[in-house]
């Protein structure tokens, strides 16, 4: 985000892909803990039987805009 001028606010939209998508409250607190005060971008939480690499748990992507 920041090679491109943008920071953590600038995002608006998150999507989680979890193994393992009943664990979608950790999931909740851990990406809240990078996001500062009342900014939160929607989230989706997506279930999938496997990530791109082995031993991954959990991938996120995200989109950003510049306001």
């Amino acid at each position: 985000l920041h090679g491109y001028g943008l920071n953590l606010e600038s995002l608006v939209e998150l999507t989680a892909f979890a193994k393992e998508p009943r664990q979608h409250e950790a999931i909740r607190e851990i990406i809240a803990e990078y996001l500062s005060g009342d900014h939160h971008p929607a989230l989706s939480i997506i279930g999938v039987p496997g990530l791109w690499l082995e031993g991954f748990e959990l991938e996120v992507a995200g989109i950003a805009i510049d306001a």
